[in-house]
Order: C-alpha cells, then sequence, then structure tokens
C-alpha cells in the first residue's frame, strides 16, 4: 500500500496554512508520499479557510482536502469572538471520533506513517504515531486558551515526537531544555524535530486580493532596509484607534508621507481590545533607526543568513527532517 500522512490542523486558518506549509517542505523533499489534510472548519472561519483550500486546490500540488462531517453539537456563537483560541480548542473536540473514522478509513487503502496534529490537550486513541506541530508561541497565564498550552506537558508521553517551526540557532537554550527534559522533569520528552523557519509567500498569499498584491509590488520597489514591519500578533490586523496610533507614531519620524490601511479588529492577548500609543510606536522606530538599532539590524541580518543556512541541504533543519522522515519509514520497514 503507498505510504500516507494524514495532516491534521487546528480549525482555524492560520493553522492551516501553516500545515499546508509543512506538506510542501515534505513532499519538496520526498515525493513518494501521499498526503491528506483533515479538514474540521470553525463556524465563524468558513470563509476564509475554503478560500485558501480552493486556491491551494488549482495548483499542482499533490495534496488531499478530506472535510469531516460536522458535529452534532451545536457550534459556539458570535459571544465567543473575544476568546477564540479557547473556542477552537473546545470545538476541536467535538471533531475527535469523526477523526478516528477517517484515520481507520484511510488505513485500510495506505499505509499512514504518521498523524500530524496542531491541536493541544486532546488525544487520539490510535495505533498511528502521532506527532504534534507547534506553530506559535503560548499565550499569557490570563488568556483562556493558556490552559490549553499548559496541559502539552502531560500528554508528551502520548506523542511519538514534537515538530517545531524554528531552527537550532534560532532558540538554542528553549530547545536544549526541552530536548534534556527540562520541561517534564517527571516524564521522559518525545524526540524533538525542528524544521523552520517555514513561512509562507507573500506573493502566494496576497495571489488572490487584488489590494494586497499592489501593496506588496510597492513594498518590492522601496529601497533595501527602508521599510519598517510593525507585527502586533499573527492576525495582522488593527483597530481604527490603532492606526491612528501607527500613522501619528511613523509620522513623527518622517517615515510615511501617506498612509492606506484598512481598519480591522485587533485583540490583545488577553482578549480585549488594546492599543499601543503612537509614543510608543515612534520611541521603537526611533530605537531601530539609531545607533541603538543598528545591533538589531545586523543580528537580524545574522539570523536571516542563517535561516538560509539551517534550510540546506545538510543544514540543522533539512537534517531533522530528514531523520524525521526515516523514523516514519522504518516504523513501517
Amino acid at each position: 500500500m503507498k505510504a500516507a500522512i494524514v495532516l491534521y490542523p487546528a480549525a482555524t486558518s492560520h493553522q492551516m496554512i501553516s500545515m499546508v506549509e509543512l506538506a510542501k517542505l515534505i513532499l519538496q523533499h520526498h515525493s513518494n508520499i501521499s498526503i491528506t489534510i483533515l479538514v474540521a472548519i470553525m463556524p465563524f472561519d468558513t470563509s476564509t479557510i475554503s478560500t485558501y483550500i480552493s486556491s491551494i486546490s488549482q495548483t499542482s500540488l499533490p495534496i488531499s482536502f478530506l472535510s469531516l462531517p460536522p458535529p452534532s453539537e451545536n457550534p459556539p456563537g458570535p459571544a465567543v469572538a473575544a476568546t477564540l483560541g479557547k473556542a477552537a480548542f473546545d470545538y476541536i473536540r467535538l471533531y475527535t471520533p469523526k477523526v478516528l473514522d477517517v484515520l481507520k478509513t484511510i488505513s485500510l487503502t495506505s499505509t499512514v506513517l504518521a498523524l500530524i496534529i496542531s491541536t493541544f490537550g486532546i488525544t487520539y486513541d490510535t495505533p498511528i504515531p502521532t506527532y504534534l506541530y507547534f506553530t506559535s508561541g503560548a499565550s499569557n497565564r490570563g488568556h483562556p486558551a493558556y490552559r490549553e498550552f499548559f496541559s502539552l506537558g502531560t500528554l508528551l508521553r502520548n506523542l511519538k515526537g514534537m515538530i517545531l517551526n524554528a531552527f537550532d540557532m534560532l532558540e538554542p537554550q528553549a530547545i536544549k531544555a526541552i530536548t534534556e527534559g527540562a520541561c517534564v522533569p517527571k516524564g521522559s520528552t518525545p524526540p524533538l524535530y525542528c524544521i523552520g523557519p517555514r513561512i509562507v509567500d507573500a506573493k502566494q498569499r496576497g495571489a488572490s486580493d487584488g489590494a494586497l498584491s499592489k501593496c506588496l509590488l510597492w513594498l518590492d520597489k522601496q529601497p533595501r532596509q527602508s521599510v519598517v514591519f510593525l507585527c502586533f500578533g499573527r492576525k495582522g490586523a488593527f483597530s481604527a484607534p490603532q492606526l491612528k496610533e501607527i500613522a501619528f507614531g511613523l509620522e513623527s519620524v518622517v517615515l510615511a508621507e501617506e498612509i492606506k490601511l484598512t481598519p480591522m479588529p485587533i485583540l490583545t492577548e488577553d482578549g480585549k481590545g488594546g492599543v499601543v500609543s503612537s509614543e510608543d510606536v515612534e520611541r521603537k522606530v526611533r530605537e531601530l533607526m539609531g545607533l541603538e538599532g543598528k545591533g538589531f539590524r545586523e543580528s537580524s541580518s545574522m539570523m536571516n543568513i542563517m535561516a538560509m543556512a539551517a534550510r540546506t541541504n545538510g543544514g540543522s533543519s533539512f537534517t531533522a527532517l530528514s531523520k524525521l522522515v526515516a523514523s516514519w519509514k522504518q516504523e513501517h520497514s
């Protein structure tokens, strides 16, 4: 039977994108493996995920998407928007019986080498080796989803391994702590595979969005090292008040002649609305432009070089992926 890998991302668009990028990486080096991605759609994220899946399905990538039947229980209502992370965890649990049924069906025609998940706090009673793909950092302790991340330590014993979107030189201390068992002093730690960095090609993400494509083209035309990237979280969305503060802050350092942005909701880590002041934006940008920022820029440039080296043949991430796939094949040899 054909060797297969099943990927099961959490039911949010950014998790789906991360899993597709992982699938691309596996196929890039091991094209003989069949990959199926299970799709569990959150009621309030249907359009985004469906559009993305449609765009990937139109490519030549040999990736199959299998939609899971929706749970019979009622989905979370609009009121959960402020605690989206917690709602995602709760809702994804309802799909557990569906996942197990699908895995049994796929196993009838394929040898499933691994199940790779990106959800926390959920175990799957299956003989298939299960791996956790860690795509983002844990929330702060005040966030409703924190307990789900915290529960990871108690579930490590049920995992065959952990896959991390990072590379050895990016977070050496954290990686050392995990691999040496410091995070689970009274238990065993499964193997850790650092296969990153995996970053979505911005041009691919903007291909179906005319406005976004124009923005990317404008950015490509700017002089090297002349663009400041403001990152307030993974969603990349700002409230109207926050946009004003950013505009005032950048205007103070004469970095922008014209700002054209679309206001969108933003949540802070504790699930409440928050605004970073124009003074803070100005201060940080000035630091980046001055002598203090020179060290940051040089460090960033060096980190970029190390990231590229990690992904090349013989690099740490390349080697980690090879070891991961080898372990799958050895398991079924």
